[in-house]
């Protein structure tokens, strides 16, 4: 529709699209509403704002500002998109990492940065026992610090220069602190952070326009970077605020606010630029009550105050006189008895229109109400927050693994040549291949997760400085060091791809063993140690070097199984042929490095083969299951089953309390009669729980393990049973 120069913007955007506001627009706007012209009152009665007035204009200015602002939904949508995945940048100030340091979850921020905020990882959420002090004592990463050095050695140099700057700063040395920035712009000119500091610089050396231009150029490098103390916006709200434009650095602070509406400075220098905006308003001649919005404020005080006492006082004090009042040609709702809808305030708005342009043109460009009417215009402009996905781009990734290294996507890794990218330097120390699954220790050192635990099952240091790493390992710190696995994913694709394969390839008789029916032959870990039994629990305690690395690669595994035989004749070199798989169910580690496990035994195995491999046995096997019973059998053997069922059950009750109670504590309570004994492979659980709790010698205990028959295991039992009770009777 075409727009004549008579008709006011208001109407515009009630008739944009040909819809009206929502409801929650028009409640938005009535609240700023209320809210303005409580502030003004206190101006025109007592020449300035109260505090609390001006804190519940600065919330609803916010409020109304972020539902049309198209960062506000951006910021929200994207929050961590733009350095999640890049290699080399500090997630807390959005910048190169200076003095790279590797908290326990993983991430890696700068020094300074963790230092300010301990405790929390602001990307995974995890917290951690990491005071200031603590921090201190953390080392530099020193994997990454080379890196940086390596791969980007302008931008390194300029890291430096503006710790000097900052330095320099806090010293009050502000031109030094300006030159050394300038000095480190000349180095890197996407800095946002050089661009910040300088503004903050010239700001406090009273050069405004100068301030104003390098905030300018940090909202461009960051338009959605909310971070305070570097914050585009803030830096220039304070140097529009030092020239004087205090309309603009309102709307500067309200860009700020945002992106991050907790900021108390920022609200604190937006209420010091309202307080100047309506008190020098309130002084102009031309900012009177006649303007539009005056009119429909005074034509429904009942709705927009209270009606108390207090309330009507106060609204009396910006009244002209009932005579002037624009009120009668407005729809008043003050001697309504119900309350106001939202179709009530849009058709108040609306016939509000003519009334309202007629006064608005004599108002100026930089008064209060100019700059709320333009405001609340743009609020009715944009009628939801789905208009604005497609307004502003997206950040891209620094680091992205689909454009590098063929195709580079980052601005830092742009001007490095492939030359300086050497896979050798991310070798491990430990094995000489490339780093798998990399983990940072507190004194800076980098190796393989598992290459690291292996050194600390025989000693407790590190292995390259011999720093104490007792509190590293109490903790069982595991988390990968994300920025370096970045980097091989990154830029060393094929090679990553290929030590990953390895790894596979040399943790092969890990792999989850699901069928168990087949004669197909497996290969499993072994620890030669004791006898399990299908369906018993069987507790561990795991404290040898060689058995702790085989449970830990087994714990990691997505089966979590390993074999379980008892040493032949006493040699442990050489181990029984029968076996039973073991599942972990859990695993509770103890701070020198030992653990016990909480096991349960599954299918019994043959053992066909023998081989060490990293100071633990695997073994190659076949997995073996009871004959099957001929039907003409199955009642005599159920018959037997029931009696000696029975017969377990008489001994196990007579056992004095101290065996009988720690019989159950250790292996559970007696299991139940199965209902189709011929339908379990191994046979019913309560033979093996009764196999595994009588006071019989081992081999005799291995012998009923190794029979694969159920009759044979139940004449057996009942044999044993019987001579405990005529021992015991004796």
């Amino acid at each position: 529709m075409s727009r004549s120069p008579n008709v006011d913007s208001l109407e515009l955007g009630f008739l944009a699209g040909n819809q009206l506001p929502s409801t929650d627009q028009v409640d938005r706007i009535f609240r700023l509403y209320s809210a303005f012209e409580r502030a003004k009152s206190d101006v025109h009665a007592t020449g300035k704002t109260s505090s609390d007035n001006l804190g519940i204009l600065v919330k609803h200015l916010v409020d109304c500002f972020g539902a049309v602002n198209p960062r506000s939904s951006f910021r929200r949508r994207n929050d961590t998109a733009s350095v999640e995945d890049c290699c080399f940048t500090c997630k807390m100030c959005d910048s190169l990492c200076n003095e790279p340091l590797t908290i326990p979850c993983g991430h890696t921020f700068c020094r300074t940065c963790l230092e300010k905020d301990p405790g929390k990882c602001i990307r995974c959420g995890s917290v951690f026992d990491m005071k200031s002090e603590s921090i201190s004592t953390l080392k530099t990463n020193i994997l990454l610090l080379k890196t940086i050095e390596k791969w980007f050695p302008k931008e390194a140099k300029a890291v430096k220069l503006k710790h000097q700057g900052n330095l320099s700063f806090s010293q009050k040395k502000f031109d030094t602190a300006a030159r050394i920035y300038s000095k480190a712009i000349e180095e890197v000119d996407t800095d946002h952070l050089l661009f910040s500091n300088r503004s903050f610089a010239y700001h406090v050396l009273g050069r405004h326009q100068e301030a104003l231009q390098d905030a300018e150029t940090v909202i461009h490098l960051k338009p959605d970077w909310p971070k305070l103390c570097v914050q585009g916006y803030y830096r220039k709200g304070a140097a529009l605020s030092g020239l004087q434009r205090h309309s603009d650095a309102m709307i500067a602070y309200l860009e700020c606010l945002t992106l991050d509406a907790s900021i108390t400075a920022v609200q604190t220098a937006l209420k010091k630029i309202l307080d100047k905006i309506l008190v020098q308003g309130s002084q102009d001649p031309q900012e009177k009550p006649s303007s539009w919005f005056q009119d429909l404020i005074q034509g429904n005080n009942g709705f927009l105050y209270p009606r108390t006492e207090s309330s009507d006082n106060r609204t009396s004090r910006y009244h002209t006189s009932s005579s002037h009042s624009s009120s009668s040609h407005l729809p008043s709702l003050h001697n309504s008895t119900k309350p106001m809808t939202s179709a009530d305030r849009i058709s108040l708005l609306l016939s509000s229109r003519k009334r309202s342009h007629d006064s608005a043109s004599s108002v100026k460009e930089s008064s209060p109400t100019k700059i709320l009417k333009d405001l609340i215009t743009m609020t009715l402009r944009f009628p939801s927050e789905s208009s604005h996905s497609d307004i502003l781009p997206g950040t891209a990734s620094l680091c992205h693994s689909d454009a590098l290294p063929t195709n580079t996507s980052c601005p830092r890794c742009r001007h490095m040549s492939a030359k300086v990218r050497c896979k050798e330097d991310f070798e491990c120390s430990l094995c000489f291949r490339l780093l798998f699954r990399p983990v940072t220790t507190p004194c800076g050192h980098s190796f393989c997760l598992e290459c690291l635990y292996r050194c600390l099952d025989y000693r407790i240091t590190c292995p390259l400085c011999k720093s104490s790493l007792t509190q590293y390992l109490a903790e069982r710190r595991t988390a990968t060091t994300v920025a370096i696995d970045n980097i091989l994913e990154t830029y060393f694709p094929e090679d990553n791809a290929l030590r990953k394969k390895q790894q596979q390839t040399d943790l092969e008789e890990f792999t989850e063993i699901t069928d168990v029916e087949t004669s197909s032959k497996h290969k499993i870990p072994t620890f030669v140690c004791a006898l399990a039994y299908p369906r018993v629990p069987c507790p561990l305690h795991i404290f040898e070097p060689r058995n702790r690395l085989m449970i830990r690669r087994c714990f990691e595994s997505p089966g979590r199984q390993f074999g379980m035989c008892i040493s032949l004749e006493g040699r442990e070199d050489h181990y029984e042929e029968y076996g039973c798989l073991l599942r972990i169910r859990n695993q509770q580690y103890l701070p020198d490095g030992r653990s016990v496990l909480d096991t349960i035994g599954g299918p019994r195995f043959r053992v066909l083969g023998r081989q060490v491999k990293d100071g633990y046995y695997v073994s190659e096997v076949e997995f073996v299951k009871d004959t099957p019973v001929e039907p003409s059998k199955k009642e005599e053997l159920q018959q037997l089953n029931n009696a000696v069922y029975k017969e377990a059950t008489r001994w196990f009750e007579s056992l004095p309390p101290v065996p009988h109670t720690r019989i159950l504590q250790h292996f559970g309570a007696f299991p139940a009669l199965e209902d189709d004994i011929f339908a379990l492979a191994d046979g019913p659980a309560w033979v093996w729980w009764l196999t595994a709790v009588l006071p019989i010698d081992k081999r005799a205990q291995y012998s009923i393990l190794a029979m694969l028959t159920l009759r044979e295991r139940l004449v057996s039992l009942h044999k044993f049973i019987m001579a405990i009770n005529r021992r015991w009777t004796k």
